[in-house]
């Protein structure tokens, strides 16, 4: 959806600017819109069916406000809830830095890195959370944590937080659910979710969300929340903040506007001879889903140009290890360039290439650019077994990265 047609007379510097506000104060909204479980409305009924469970009054809203935030329905996710961790009552009886490193040590060569990039998670939400590594429970045999039994490294790849906490929970519960496809099918979210539970355990899951559906209705959690007054001043106050940083050239990046990209990508590696993963393809490491690819795999020959795709600025230009925590996020790494720019319509638009030769930038950080130009070589560095340019496009978000924005097939903007 376009804010502003291409065509329009207000569609001049200064619409530009409105127009990024605007969508900058949307990814801000729509990062996740908190809901009060203390104003959920519940019937006698499901409160009920609830104790009969043994989910307490405070738990049930919990569960409902934390998967209405991630638009995952309530019942789903205590139907879920109940088979994979008895409606989160099950933490972990392990140590999951020690329960990961074991698997680190058994798994065969290919899957070591996987294993690696949940170590490094748990690092991170150390960390973030001010304690003790080893205080970290998990579960045996994995090193899952929280009572949704969730991997280090995508618990953190969501955000990380308290994993005591239960409704922060179900959140990365409902994050990881979407992530798996739960918007195009709930019972193949679930499989991809824990694959090794096979198809019986997504039947008893079905099941569970079905009995719950039964008990949902007239309850709260099937209306749409409200913003109150005070968070729609805080909205105001947020897009006259995203518009002052956009008038002043602060657009997040800290540069000022480059040309709007019309039309179609310029090739990032035209003498590219196949491809590796396609974008939307199921990544698995030791058999267990990881991620939907969010780019697509050019393979070609080691150290042949890789071209910026379109008009930009470079927000980033380093070597990214593949077990940091943008790394898992983004799902590149090695030698990385984003370029940032915005469509006619106002919305962002990032490219991202990786793995590139080493000592091959061509270009730096704050640098702008024109499509077709050089910005590094084709290499084969970071989570990579043969020389290709991992090349993604995300659209819309907001800041240097397109945070918020959505992952597109890259084939559909080059044309080829």
């Amino acid at each position: 959806m376009s804010l502003i047609p291409s065509n329009a007379r207000f569609f001049n510097a200064n619409g530009v600017h409105v127009a990024r506000a605007l969508e900058r104060t949307l990814a801000w909204i729509y990062s996740g819109i908190p809901v009060d479980p203390g104003s959920i409305i519940l019937t006698d009924e499901l409160i009920a069916y609830a104790q009969s469970e043994g989910v307490s009054e405070e738990k049930l809203r919990d569960f409902i406000a934390a998967s209405y935030s991630q638009a995952i329905r309530p019942y789903h996710m205590l139907g879920f809830a109940k088979i994979e961790s008895h409606y989160c009552s099950n933490i972990g009886g392990g140590v999951a830095i020690d329960e990961v490193w074991k698997r680190y040590y058994s798994a065969p060569l290919g899957s070591k890195a996987w294993w690696l990039a949940n170590v490094a998670a748990l690092k991170v939400l150390a960390l973030q959370l001010g304690v003790d590594i080893r205080s970290i429970p998990g579960s045996i045999g994995a090193g899952a944590i929280s009572c949704m039994q969730i991997m280090p490294v995508n618990w953190v790849r969501f955000g990380g937080g308290d994993y005591e906490n239960v409704y922060i929970s179900v959140v990365r519960a409902g994050q990881y659910l979407n992530a798996t496809g739960y918007k195009n099918s709930f019972p193949e979210a679930v499989h991809r979710y824990n694959p090794n539970g096979g198809q019986a355990y997504v039947d008893m899951v079905v099941a569970a969300a079905a009995a719950w559906e039964a008990h949902f209705t007239g309850s709260a959690p099937d209306q749409e929340p409200e913003l109150d007054k005070p968070s729609f001043l805080m909205t105001v106050a947020i897009f006259l903040e995203f518009l002052n940083q956009e008038m002043s050239g602060d657009g997040g990046d800290g540069g000022g506007p480059v040309p709007p990209v019309d039309g179609k990508l310029v090739h990032p590696f035209p003498t590219f001879t196949g491809y590796g993963y396609l974008f939307g393809s199921p990544v698995y490491v030791g058999g267990v889903w990881v991620i939907d690819h969010p780019g697509t795999d050019f393979i070609g020959p080691l150290g042949d140009p890789i071209l910026a795709s379109h008009n930009g600025k470079i927000t980033w230009a380093q070597y990214l290890s593949r077990f940091s925590w943008l790394a898992v996020r983004w799902w590149i790494s090695g030698n990385v360039v984003i370029n940032q720019s915005y469509l006619e319509d106002g919305r962002q638009i990032c490219t991202f290439n990786g793995h590139g030769l080493d000592n091959s930038y061509s270009v730096q950080k704050g640098d702008t650019v024109t499509a077709g130009e050089q910005i590094m070589r084709n290499g084969n560095t970071g989570f990579s077994s043969a020389p290709h340019d991992h090349f993604a496009v995300k659209v819309g978000g907001s800041g240097p990265y397109c945070d918020g924005g959505s992952w597109e097939d890259p084939l559909k903007w080059i044309g080829k």
